[in-house]
């Protein structure tokens, strides 16, 4: 082992490279303890000058391990993005150097190391070109050119020195080209403009030559050769330099860019007409090749195929970003709408066989062109219907005759379930609902669902014609009974047909008649009608949620909780998956609610639950979970007598989910939605939510699930009347010194843990400290001091709220040897904390003071004591402050619990808090005074005293989002009687005079008095004596 790897890095001082080699080395080693020591050296030597040019002289060096050529490399593409503008890491002559060594690359054989120098030139091209590096892109054409002439010179000899040269170089200039175009800023813009100016006519021209010459070669069949398949390559790089700048070109006309672009456009133009023709020829020439028994010929045939397939790909990528940029641009291009109609012929053609559709490249009709085919046409539909403008008598007009046959073709051919789609049915009817249900997403690779996206464009766009056609085939599939397994089919086909128009045909169809067929077709106890019977369940999950039925109508829930219960068939797994899934859209519906399917709960939760055991994948697991927990929402009160069908099974699964993550927070959503729905009635949940809350937040679950463990903790709080156990069970209190130990140890989700914290207040904060004030107080010190100042805002507002609440007895010792009091009298004084947090400390004080002014007096003078400082000096601090935030504060009721501590700390007769009295003091309570509209009454229903006011509305940050839950009325209770609402501040102020004259003496206190200023006190009077 070398030595070298483990020597720490301790200066700026560049590493020699023969250190660096051996720390490359190590770094690739098979060795996993080397290679990691290695990989820690190397990221430290990544900081020092130099150390990225040597990693890129390294990767040139043929000489050495592949391994450690490909590491060095690597970690060069990874840094020059973010060094390379950083002149102490890689200087000038680095730069020029790494530079110069690029060219090297473009004759390398590694795929690896030729990809990431493609990447590092584009990188360093963004930032150099063309002020540091002017001869670049002259360069590369220049190579490009010679490669391509010396191909010309020798067209019957395959040199592949030469060819990887011109490969590389191809693909280092579509990598500049693409990384300057994504450029927004107007230098960027700028600069492509001049690269467009250098190399859009030179790779024009070339682009021609070679395609025109591959499209006579393949048209004559000659693909045997390996030097065909190099041509075939290069004319493909070629096309992608070419529609990138294009596309580039299309965009900016479009945008600001279009004063830098304009002089390109007829450019474009051309170069969109000249590959129509290109892939009309190319796909025609790839068509007869690919039609067997050719394709079974020579392997060399095979990957020419291959080739061919991705260069039409190349080429409809280009015509369908187009498309993207500027449908109605697109379609008035002169042949537009000629590409448009050639590629929905190649679809029709498609059909004109059997076995000539695959998802393969070597397929007469590969899956992925036909889609890019369909996609095309669909976009371009929009822009020829009948309600759009179109400009000039050029526009396209679709006849009826085209469409109705567009529409009987797209049902009849694509979208009818095919015998590989039922074989995957009946050999994983799971993975077959998955698939399924990825419509969204399916569509722009399958046909079947892109042939759907295709039918519903032509019922928006051509209703007139299309909706009748869809009705009519829709009565008549319905008018008889399907026999045959080809009539099953076509019915299931018609059914997806007018399920994705539904939302236009539901005042055309007969939806009562259908539901009854439904409800017969539901039961057919046939294997064939499987298919069907999933059909009906989506087609009624679709028009739940659409409104096309009436949410009331008890057919539709009658027929979906039968599918979802009939398991009689092999293969009804899909038809109850499918049931769950049009469950859970029906529930979700806007205008359902609990009552239109609150005879069906008990039913529809036992089924749910069952098929969530049965199924083995954790997706259908989850899926069947997503729905059971949209019924519990939905449900809401409803659920409470059928609760129990649920929480004893989910305990179970709970159990058996093992470390499948994202299933056990699924879980961990439906038990919260149940707690949520059950209420003050969930607390036989309690268990289960204490064990599932536990192992979530165990070290083995923690990292996958410990914020679902928190909110789950934090719903069961929230909807709870107590901590305490039942019947021997462990209640919710039991999981205190969890949330205690995560406060000074989770930073990371403080906000969480703060809100569980402020919910076990509520519900028995005296109780909490009696049991754990230590605890709690020094877990908050640890907390204080590790978090950011938002969280620290929310910490201090909990202590107030604890204060408020508990029983000074239960922590004024614990708050002392805690350390806490002294951490909220140092932070005070010390003034480092920001305004806001300062004004919350403060409230805290207040609190304190409130509830116990003789525990504050011997706070202050423990900590005092602790501190070895003068406790004169620490009640000036806290005074000081207490003053000077009371400026920063607006809201009357934090103005009024100042006003209120400050009344207090008075009342301990401490001398450097009564030499403050007749000023700081009174003009405090004499801006409160005026601010404050206070009127004492006797309620009517009790005739106790109470207090109004004008700012008589809680900030909505008080409640926390507790609206709706049992909390709510927790917090308003605190809210309404604290001790800020329910005291008039004149009678608490008169009282805490009284105690001050009680602990200073009548005189003493007089003549303290007698120092303010004399209209100051008699306003002072006149607010608590009503007199002057």
């Amino acid at each position: 082992m070398n030595h070298n790897a483990l020597v720490p890095v301790t200066s700026d001082v560049p590493i020699p490279i023969e250190d660096l080699f051996s720390i490359v080395c190590a770094a690739a080693s098979q060795d996993p303890n080397v290679m990691l020591t290695a990989a820690t050296r190397l990221r430290d030597c990544l900081k020092l000058p130099g150390t990225v040019n040597s990693l890129h002289h390294i990767a040139s060096q043929k000489s050495a391990p592949l391994s450690v050529r490909q590491l060095a490399i690597i970690q060069c593409k990874n840094e020059i993005p973010t060094q390379w503008r950083q002149r102490k890491t890689i200087s000038p002559q680095d730069k020029a150097e790494i530079r110069q060594r690029c060219a090297l690359y473009l004759d390398e054989e590694d795929v690896v190391i030729s990809q990431c120098n493609e990447i590092i030139v584009s990188k360093v091209a963004r930032s150099d070109f063309p002020n540091q590096w002017p001869t670049l892109i002259d360069e590369l054409v220049s190579r490009i050119q010679q490669g391509f002439a010396e191909r010309d010179r020798f067209p019957g000899v395959q040199h592949e020195s030469s060819c990887r040269v011109l490969k590389r170089s191809l693909r280092v200039l579509k990598a500049i080209i693409k990384e300057f175009a994504s450029i927004k800023m107007p230098l960027g813009v700028q600069t492509m403009g001049q690269i467009m100016g250098i190399i859009h006519g030179p790779l024009s021209v070339q682009y021609e030559r070679s395609s025109s010459d591959l499209r006579s070669k393949v048209q004559q069949g000659v693909v045997d050769s390996p030097r065909m398949i190099e041509d075939i390559h290069l004319c493909h790089l070629l096309l992608k330099c070419v529609t990138i700048m294009a596309t580039w070109v299309w965009q900016s006309s479009i945008t600001a860019r279009r004063e830098v672009s304009h002089s390109f456009e007829d450019w474009v133009i051309a170069v969109f007409q000249a590959s129509v023709n290109d892939l009309q020829d190319v796909y025609e020439a790839r068509q007869a090749l690919a039609t067997p028994p050719t394709a079974q010929q020579l392997g060399v045939v095979r990957m020419a195929l291959e080739c061919l397939t991705q260069y039409v790909r190349t080429i409809g990528k280009f015509f369908r970003r187009l498309q993207q940029l500027s449908g109605s641009r697109f379609v008035n291009v002169p042949l537009g709408d000629k590409l448009v109609f050639y590629l929905w012929n190649k679809v029709v053609q498609s059909t004109r066989g059997s076995n000539l559709i695959a998802d393969s490249p070597t397929a007469v009709f590969p899956v992925r062109l036909l889609v890019q085919a369909m996609v095309i046409f669909r976009d371009a539909l929009a822009q020829w219907s009948p309600k759009k403008i179109v400009n000039g008598p050029a526009a396209i007009v679709i006849d009826r005759d085209f469409v109705q046959t567009a529409i009987t073709f797209l049902v009849t051919q694509f979208m009818p379930l095919k015998a590989n789609d039922l074989q995957n049915w009946m050999a994983d009817p799971e993975a077959f609902v998955n698939i399924e249900d990825q419509e969204d997403v399916q569509w722009e690779f399958s046909i079947r669902p892109c042939a759907e996206r295709v039918l519903m464009t032509f019922s928006s766009q051509y209703p007139e014609i299309t909706n009748p056609l869809l009705v009519t085939a829709f009565n008549n599939v319905n008018s008889k009974p399907a026999t045959t397994l080809d009539a099953v089919l076509e019915k299931e086909a018609v059914y997806g047909a007018v399920g994705r128009c539904s939302h236009r045909l539901k005042e055309m169809m007969d939806l009562s008649a259908w539901l009854n067929l439904a409800a017969q077709e539901s039961r057919n106890p046939e294997r064939d009608y499987l298919i069907i019977k999933r059909r009906i369940a989506w087609l009624l999950g679709r028009w739940m949620m659409e409104q096309t039925v009436p949410p009331r109508e008890t057919r539709v829930w009658d027929i979906l909780v039968h599918l979802l219960s009939d398991n009689s068939i092999a293969g009804s797994e899909v038809v109850r998956l499918t049931a769950a899934t049009a469950i859970q859209h029906s529930v979700d519906a806007i205008a359902v609610t609990s009552d239109n399917f609150a005879p069906y709960i008990p039913a529809i939760l036992n089924q749910l639950v069952g098929l969530m055991e049965e199924v083995d994948s954790n997706e259908s697991k989850r899926k069947v979970n997503d729905c059971l927990n949209a019924v519990i929402a939905r449900a809401g009160d409803k659920i409470v007598p059928f609760a129990n069908l649920v929480t004893g099974p989910l305990a179970k699964i709970w159990a058996e989910s093992g470390k499948e993550f994202i299933f056990k927070s699924s879980i961990m959503n439906t038990l919260g939605t149940l707690i949520t729905s059950l209420g003050e009635h969930s607390a036989p949940l309690v268990v289960l939510v204490v064990q599932v809350v536990s192992e979530s937040l165990s070290p083995e679950f923690s990292v996958e699930l410990d914020e679902h463990g928190l909110k789950l903790w934090q719903t069961a709080l929230r909807y709870t009347t107590t901590l305490q156990s039942q019947d021997g069970a462990p209640g919710l209190g039991s999981l205190a010194p969890l949330i205690i130990q995560m406060l000074d140890s989770n930073y990371d989700l403080l906000g969480r843990i703060t809100n569980i914290l402020e919910s076990y207040f509520l519900l028995g904060a005296s109780d909490l400290l009696h049991a754990y004030a230590v605890p709690v107080f020094s877990a908050y010190v640890v907390a204080l001091g590790n978090a950011v100042a938002a969280n620290v805002r929310d910490l201090l507002n909990s202590l107030e709220l604890l204060f408020q609440l508990a029983d000074p007895s239960t922590y004024a010792q614990a708050l002392h040897s805690s350390g806490l009091f002294a951490w909220l009298v140092k932070g005070l004084i010390e003034d480092k904390l920001d305004t806001l947090t300062l004004t919350v400390v403060v409230y805290v004080h207040a609190r304190i003071v409130i509830a116990s002014r003789e525990n504050y007096v011997n706070l202050m003078a423990a900590t005092a004591q602790n501190t070895m400082t003068p406790e004169a000096e620490l009640w000036a601090g806290v005074l000081d402050q207490w003053w000077r935030r009371f400026d920063n504060i607006s809201d009357p009721r934090y103005r009024k619990l100042c006003a209120l501590g400050a009344a207090s700390l008075v009342s301990t007769g401490r001398p450097e808090v009564l030499d403050r009295l007749p000023t700081e003091i009174f003009t405090m309570w004499s801006d409160v005074f005026a601010e404050l509209i206070e009127v004492q009454r006797r309620r009517e229903e009790d005739g106790e005293a109470v207090v109004s006011f004008y700012w008589d509305q809680p900030a909505d940050s008080f409640f926390k989002g507790t609206e709706d839950t049992i909390e709510y009325s927790r917090r308003k209770a605190v809210f309404d009687n604290d001790i800020v609402r329910s005291t008039l501040m004149s009678t608490f102020v008169a009282q805490r005079l009284q105690e001050a004259e009680a602990v200073c003496g009548s005189q003493n206190l007089k003549e303290i008095l007698s120092k303010a200023d004399e209209n100051l006190f008699k306003s002072i009077r006149k607010e608590i004596f009503g007199t002057t």
